[in-house]
């Protein structure tokens, strides 16, 4: 469990290959987990900012430059995002729980989702496609599940709505 912590993230991790299982990231200031340049797996874990909390906070997990499968986790009350993928990330997002948060999954700056199912419940958009730092590209969202249930911003970037066998094997490309 990784839970109070007032520095920029709970966790940062840079350059490495990660498997992050079975744990905890609870009312941390900022981003729980921060992945930068990072390959490997989230899986199993609890991402939350209690509902008592005052906190700004940041967001669930973070990525930039990374390339991670996300799967069968909980993000829960995050009041900016709970999923920020970034800077030409490559991320596979199935099996989690994304529930009440601002944003539950936002694309950015070049990076590559491939979501295949996820529960999502009471938050204010559940995907954001946008470019926060203008030398990118456009950010991509492929998905196997429908989506396109009015809870989904595309400011800036593609979607391909896509069969769970073309994604995965897209992903793995």
């Amino acid at each position: 469990t990784i839970q109070g912590s007032k520095s920029d993230d709970g966790l940062n991790i840079k350059n490495s290959e990660v498997l992050i299982v079975s744990s905890k990231f609870i009312n941390n200031s900022f981003d729980q987990i921060d992945l930068d340049y990072c390959f490997g797996k989230v899986s199993n874990n609890l991402f939350s900012i209690e509902s008592n909390t005052i906190l700004e906070g940041g967001d669930g997990l973070d990525l930039s430059g990374s390339r991670i499968i996300i799967e069968s986790n909980k993000f829960q009350n995050f009041k900016d995002k709970a999923l920020s993928i970034g800077e030409k990330s490559k991320a596979l997002i199935d099996n989690n729980e994304i529930i009440e948060n601002n944003i539950g999954i936002a694309v950015k700056d070049g990076s590559s989702v491939y979501v295949l199912s996820n529960a999502y419940q009471n938050n204010n958009v559940n995907h954001n496609l946008f470019i926060k730092k203008p030398f990118y590209r456009n950010p991509s969202l492929y998905s196997s599940e429908e989506v396109l249930d009015g809870k989904m911003i595309i400011d800036q970037g593609d979607f391909f709505p896509k069969s769970k066998e073309d994604l995965l094997s897209e992903f793995n490309a």
